[in-house]
């Protein structure tokens, strides 16, 4: 079920890229029907501000520590 829409990754190749990166690393580093929901709301977060330039670095940081945290 589409909850969200995360319109700046369909505007921005660079958004969508780390968006995707975003997508790998939860694949990678969680199990099917093993829920993290503080992994889950993280990730939200950061799809969410993908769209601006100056701050996605920084976002993709926090969001990789959050994937080390849990």
């Amino acid at each position: 079920v589409l909850v969200e829409r995360f319109e700046s990754l369909r505007r921005d190749t660079a958004a969508l890229y780390a968006g995707c990166y975003v997508a790998e690393l939860l694949d990678a580093l969680t199990d099917r029907h093993d829920p993290h929901p503080r992994l889950f709301d993280a990730a939200q977060v950061t799809l969410r501000h993908l769209g601006d330039p100056v701050s996605r670095p920084s976002r993709t940081l926090r969001f990789e520590l959050a994937c080390l945290r849990e």
